[in-house]
């Protein structure tokens, strides 16, 4: 119980501040992709270029040149959406998912980007709906299983989200990893950093991974996290503590970003 409440802190702290992921798409991600075309690969390596470089409304433009030569393509539509939701525009997002999953509607992108959308709107009934609709179809992807947990914890139904969030960090222990990366997902500004990787520093000691823990502890420190006493209370720091390298940090913690 201990566990899971603490697990409950770090969440709650990462979901009131970051916005969900946006699953990045191949034109193999569904049964009903075009047949090869030159001109059509090289628009969409163009148009993905764009977004990468947040020129959203050129992306959107060479995308919509992408749907004239490939109008049944849903990973196309897919992929626009996925421009409209980097630019903010939720309105034309769903509009763009909706049409990949009329298209395919076995389309587990499609449908966890839908989820991303009702998530952000605050449905979280609705986006829990497309999460698992997604998780059903790609039971090995560790960001659909993130993204329910999300939506569960968003609802206060912990005992629902914890098991999906042990099968996301199981699946790939270096998801938050992926998550910070740049161009994952849409980050935002105003949740406190030095509690962030504290808690993020507690979950790579859960599974063992040392020089990852003290990194994310280093990290916490820096920005002010003071409470050290959580470390040597909780038996997830059990082992931790006891290695080298933390008696290490401890004995020479880094100054305090000013």
């Amino acid at each position: 119980m201990k566990r899971i409440q603490w697990f409950v802190a770090f969440v709650i702290l990462f979901l009131l501040s970051t916005p969900l992921i946006l699953i990045g798409v191949s034109r193999t991600d569904t049964p009903q992709t075009t047949p090869a075309n030159p001109e059509l690969d090289i628009l969409i390596k163009r148009a993905e270029s764009m977004v990468a470089r947040k020129l959203y409304d050129d992306a959107i433009e060479t995308y919509a040149k992408c749907i004239a030569i490939a109008p049944r393509d849903a990973t196309l539509y897919n992929r626009l959406g996925v421009a409209y939701h980097r630019k903010q525009d939720l309105t034309l997002a769903r509009k763009n998912y909706e049409k990949a999953v009329k298209l395919e509607p076995n389309y587990a992108e499609a449908l966890n980007n839908l989820g991303t959308v009702a998530f952000a709107e605050k449905k979280y009934n609705k986006a829990i709906r497309y999460y698992k609709k997604a998780v059903k179809l790609k039971p090995d992807a560790a960001t659909m299983h993130f993204n329910l947990a999300s939506a569960w914890f968003a609802k206060e139904s912990y005992d629902k989200a914890f098991p999906e969030y042990q099968t996301a960090f199981n699946q790939d222990p270096d998801l938050m990893e992926h998550i910070s990366a740049t161009g994952s997902m849409v980050r935002t500004t105003g949740f406190n950093r030095a509690k962030y990787h504290f808690y993020l520093a507690k979950i790579y000691a859960e599974m063992g991974n040392v020089e990852r823990a003290l990194d994310y502890l280093a990290r916490a420190m820096e920005e002010g996290f003071k409470d050290m006493n959580l470390l040597y209370k909780d038996q997830s720091f059990a082992a931790l503590i006891k290695d080298e390298r933390f008696s290490r940090l401890m004995q020479n913690p880094p100054k305090p970003i000013e």
